[in-house]
């Protein structure tokens, strides 16, 4: 995605399901696979097994450690006040699945407990001012 792209890591600690979120995610969202353009001449596209896009809207990057799960969104400035509403009720749903949450935005955390619709979209607003002028 690239200059146009935003991204927010939620960082869930203990998270039910870990290894199947995948799947969780399929129970409530549109999943299909994330598919890139292998660079080649012929523009073959090559699946990538580590992402996912949600809805047609998110790119989803999951990682797990130890008793954390990573889970990363890439959206897009086209998008952009749509998407921040969108994203926080899919953060608050995963939230509600682990015992503690903390959002990461460039190199700031914060406790996702802590943060109603419109802190979380003023967090997001201000980390990415700079980038979403440009875009603009």
């Amino acid at each position: 995605m690239g200059m146009e792209s935003y991204y927010i890591t939620l960082d869930v600690r203990d998270l039910k399901f870990s290894d199947s979120i995948r799947e969780c995610f399929k129970q409530r969202y549109s999943v299909r696979e994330y598919k890139m353009p292998s660079g080649k001449l012929f523009k073959k596209t090559i699946v990538d097994d580590s992402r996912f896009v949600i809805d047609g809207k998110v790119v989803v990057t999951i990682t797990k450690m130890q008793n954390k799960t990573n889970i990363t969104f890439e959206l897009c400035f086209s998008n952009y006040e749509e998407n921040l509403s969108y994203i926080y009720n899919v953060a608050q749903w995963i939230s509600s699945l682990g015992v503690e949450t903390k959002l990461i935005v460039l190199n700031s955390e914060f406790n996702f407990s802590d943060l109603d619709c419109e802190k979380f979209k003023k967090i997001v607003s201000k980390s990415f001012s700079g980038k979403i002028q440009q875009f603009s």
